[in-house]
């Protein structure tokens, strides 16, 4: 991205740092990027518990998708709203434990080994069956299309967190639009736009 920017910039004349996302601080990224979407989903669902009148401490969550955006969510509902985190995946593996997974050990784990795959802190799952677990929050961070008209309907969050980008399909939305008694969702647009 500093390469972009910098070539853009010669062709220009004078440095422009607004013409691409991504970059280096030190030519004037942003500080905290990388943790700026699962921050911002983060206080998102916070908001969203506050307006259920739902306490932190007493939910699960399940987080679809470990990379920058599930990593830093699954870590600060874990440690900073007091969520017991009880299913995380990645696109090697899903995995779950009912009593909680220790947030930090997995993102550590992931961290020296490039993913989840062998994580030891929780039980294998088969990874098209984490989103349809029982939990107080769901978090799909990872890609799009995950939510569709084939699983829409077996959803057993209270709040839908869309992390990812387009996480859910058009067919899908129309079914949890059916079921907004039962499901707070946070779009999208609004819950990855980062904080």
């Amino acid at each position: 991205m500093a390469w972009f920017m910098d070539t853009y910039s010669v062709h220009q004349g004078y440095a422009v740092p607004e013409i691409v996302t991504g970059k280096p601080v030190a030519v004037g990224g942003t500080v905290g990027r990388r943790e700026a979407t699962g921050r911002g989903v983060v206080y998102l669902v916070e908001r969203a518990l506050n307006v259920l009148k739902i306490q932190p401490d007493k939910c699960t969550a399940v987080v679809q998708g470990f990379g920058n955006v599930g990593s830093v969510t699954a870590l600060g509902l874990a440690y900073k709203s007091g969520m017991k985190v009880i299913a995380l995946s990645d696109q090697y593996g899903a995995y779950h434990r009912a009593d909680g997974i220790d947030v930090r050990a997995a993102d550590k784990y992931a961290a020296e080994h490039g993913s989840l795959r062998g994580f030891d802190g929780a039980d294998p799952m088969p990874a098209d069956e984490l989103l349809t677990l029982k939990c107080d929050v769901l978090v799909p961070a990872a890609v799009e299309a995950v939510i569709t008209e084939h699983n829409a309907s077996r959803l057993q969050c209270r709040i839908l967190a869309e992390g990812a980008n387009g996480p859910t399909t058009p067919a899908a939305d129309r079914i949890l639009f059916d079921r907004w008694a039962e499901i707070f969702v946070i779009p999208d647009i609004l819950c990855n736009a980062g904080a």
